[in-house]
C-alpha cells in the first residue's frame, strides 16, 4: 500500500502551531523579553495557552479530515444530507472552532455529529474542563471572583451569569451520579 505524503504550509494543520512555537524561541532568545522571572513566566504562559490552543485546534482540523475521508464507506441511507458544521468551544487553552459533519437522514428532525459523539463534547460552548474549573472555583468564592480566577488562570472565558449556569449543572451532574450508582456495601 502506497500512502502518499502531505506537503507541509497550507495543508498542513499543524503548520500554524509550530510557526507559534518558533517564534515564541525566537522572542525567548531576543531583548524583547522581560527581564524579571516572574514576569517572563506570566508571559511565556500566555504564550503557553495560544500554543496549546493552535495545536487544539490542529487536532481536531485533523480528526475532520480523516472523518471526511471515511464517509465514503459509511453505508447511508439515500438522501443522506451531510454538511460540514461549525461551532465555537471555550477552552481553558482559550477558544476553538469544531468543524465537524452533520448527518441528517431522510426523515429527521436533526443532525447526528458523530465526531462530537467521538470527542464526547459537552452540548454547550464550555468544554468539561473549563467547566470543571468554573465549579472548582465556584465552591470557594463568590461569583466575581469565580470569573476574575478563570479568568487569569486560564486562556478561556465564562462570564458571571453563564459561570453560575455551570455551575448549576454541575451540581445536577453530580447528584445524578448518585443517584444511578448501585449502592455499595459502605452506604
Amino acid at each position: 500500500m502506497m500512502i502518499k505524503a502531505r506537503a507541509r504550509g497550507v495543508c498542513d494543520p499543524f503548520s500554524a502551531p509550530r510557526a507559534a512555537f518558533d517564534k515564541v524561541v525566537l522572542w525567548l532568545g531576543g531583548d524583547e523579553t522581560p527581564r524579571t522571572e516572574a514576569e517572563l513566566e506570566k508571559a511565556l504562559g500566555a504564550h503557553g495557552a495560544e500554543l496549546l490552543r493552535l495545536l487544539l485546534q490542529a487536532r481536531l482540523d485533523v480528526l475532520l479530515e480523516r472523518e471526511r475521508a471515511e464517509l465514503p464507506a459509511k453505508k447511508l441511507a439515500r438522501g443522506t444530507v451531510v454538511r460540514v458544521r461549525t461551532r465555537r468551544i471555550e477552552t481553558e487553552f482559550g477558544r476553538v472552532l469544531d468543524r465537524r459533519h452533520g448527518i441528517t437522514e431522510p426523515g429527521a428532525h436533526a443532525a447526528t455529529f458523530p465526531l462530537d459523539a467521538e470527542l464526547n463534547l459537552p452540548p454547550g460552548i464550555y468544554s468539561y474542563p473549563l467547566c470543571e474549573r468554573v465549579a472548582d472555583e465556584a465552591r470557594r468564592g463568590a461569583w466575581d471572583q469565580v470569573v476574575k480566577q478563570v479568568n487569569s488562570r486560564t486562556a478561556g472565558h465564562v462570564p458571571k451569569r453563564q459561570a453560575e449556569q455551570v455551575a448549576v449543572e454541575a451540581t445536577q451532574d453530580f447528584e445524578a451520579y448518585y443517584e444511578q450508582r448501585p449502592p455499595s456495601g459502605n452506604d
